[in-house]
């Protein structure tokens, strides 16, 4: 059977060994790195053709910190660009225009902040996506068809602007097709952009701080990565004025469109942290707890999966040594057994075994549970495998949502887990139920490997 990569275990899901004590400055060195990379190369764009800095940062520190605390880290860097652009090219503003386009903003992005904070994250991606054709249309040429001129095409860009700055920090799509129908001359719109964004970012800071859904508490945003979001731009933009002069005004507008449409096509519109997982989309997935005759189907499941949640360095003979020692049935049955252990089965059917969920009662808590957390008690949810057969059918959520129920009934508040930092979809996973990074943790594995898991937690409740 085929198999789909782990989404999390209390060995990693594919690590052995102990776990080591961790410097946490290191763990944030490369998260601080990638975003000063791409700060850079955002305030370069900004210099060259007036925006760049959000549709760049608010897609890299989304991927990084979570969609909550990427996208208002993109907005403050965003605000330290626009104040030193503002202050090179402010003789070039068309104030008319930004107070045409101010008042705009700041309602738009209070409609943006309520969005983030009420609407599904997929009515979010259609308003996004749909920004993104149009700025694809006017880079494809056509404004030579249609001319906006008078106060509504002016309100209408200012308040989607708002809105989409608030939502994914990417403000330039509607900015950019608003100055090319209204045939807005380049160096003007450049300069003008750096207030607006300046507004724009500002309001949409103060306006998810309002409703609460600006950094959540329990994200901790290391000193390394606030460095690098208050430079970056800045250094991007002196290397930027090096280029700037060599461009000419029609490639820095199309320069200009393409990013507006890169930006949004990266972004993930955020979600603000929530007491419990969301509500979840109806799924064919039959979750039951796991009898004794079951720990053979279970085995198969996790021999089967295990190899792909390994890291790619780990040999394949130290790989199928611990699942012979760690994974077989004799081991499950002992699972299944054990009163402090809650294991799960699910398929497509009640019988079928397509994946398996463990979580315990008893396990102890890593060192950033037990320092956010002090003495109070929380499950830990171990390990979720599925088989790739089961993939879009929501068995996964199903096993984590049944698992997460059963430890509330049991009285615990927090639910905690460990999943490897590099594992991109686990992480969007856990991020979208609600699990919220808190620390970092070491695993030795086979004896020689270091591999480094976040450690998540989910407050019920």
């Amino acid at each position: 059977m085929g198999a789909v990569v782990v989404l999390t275990g209390a060995d990693g899901g594919a690590r052995l060994g102990h776990t080591a004590p961790m410097d946490m400055s290191l763990v944030m060195l490369v998260p601080a790195l990638v975003a000063l990379a791409a700060l850079m190369v955002g305030g370069a764009l900004q210099r060259v053709s007036g925006m760049g800095v959000g549709m760049i940062a608010g897609p890299t520190l989304s991927l990084l910190l979570g969609p909550v605390a990427g996208v208002s880290l993109a907005n403050v860097a965003a605000v330290v660009s626009a104040v030193l652009l503002f202050a090179l090219l402010r003789r070039h503003v068309d104030w008319g225009r930004f107070l045409r386009l101010a008042p705009l903003l700041i309602v738009g992005s209070f409609a943006g902040a309520w969005a983030v904070r009420s609407l599904d994250v997929h009515a979010l991606e259609v308003l996004l996506g749909g920004s993104v054709l149009v700025a694809i249309a006017a880079s494809l040429g056509l404004q030579r068809r249609f001319t906006a001129s008078g106060s509504a095409p002016a309100a209408l860009a200012g308040t989607a602007a708002g809105f989409m700055n608030t939502t994914a920090a990417v403000a330039g799509p509607a900015l950019a097709v608003y100055a090319v129908a209204s045939r807005w001359e380049q160096r003007s719109w450049a300069a003008t952009l750096q207030p607006i964004f300046l507004l724009a970012n500002l309001t949409s800071l103060a306006t998810k701080s309002l409703f609460g859904t600006a950094v959540p508490a329990s994200v901790d945003v290391h000193w390394t990565v606030w460095t690098a979001v208050v430079v970056g731009g800045p250094i991007g933009v002196l290397i930027g004025s090096r280029i700037a002069p060599r461009v000419n005004p029609s490639r820095a507008r199309l320069l200009a469109i393409c990013v507006a449409g890169y930006g949004p096509s990266m972004s993930t519109p955020p979600r603000p942290s929530t007491p419990q997982p969301p509500a979840s989309t109806p799924s064919p997935a039959h979750v039951r707890p796991a009898r004794p005759e079951d720990a053979a189907a279970i085995a198969a499941v996790a021999a089967a999966t295990f190899g792909d949640a390994s890291p790619a360095s780990l040999p394949p003979e130290v790989i199928q040594a611990h699942i012979d020692e760690h994974l077989n049935e004799r081991v499950v049955a002992a699972w299944i057994a054990d009163p402090a252990r809650i294991v799960l089965v699910g398929g497509t059917a009640p019988d079928e075994v397509l994946g398996y969920a463990m979580l315990e009662t008893a396990a102890t808590a890593e060192e950033p549970v037990v320092e956010h957390l002090g003495e109070t008690p929380a499950g830990h949810l171990s390990k979720v495998y599925v088989l790739a057969e089961s993939c879009g059918t929501g068995l996964a959520e199903a096993l984590v949502r049944d698992g997460v129920a059963r430890l509330e009934a049991l009285g615990f508040r927090h639910v905690w887990l460990g999943t490897n930092a590099q594992n991109a979809r686990a992480n969007a996973f856990y991020e979208r139920l609600g699990f919220e990074t808190i620390g970092a943790r070491t695993f030795v594995v086979g004896g020689t490997r270091v591999e480094d898991d976040w450690v998540r937690l989910l407050s019920l409740g």
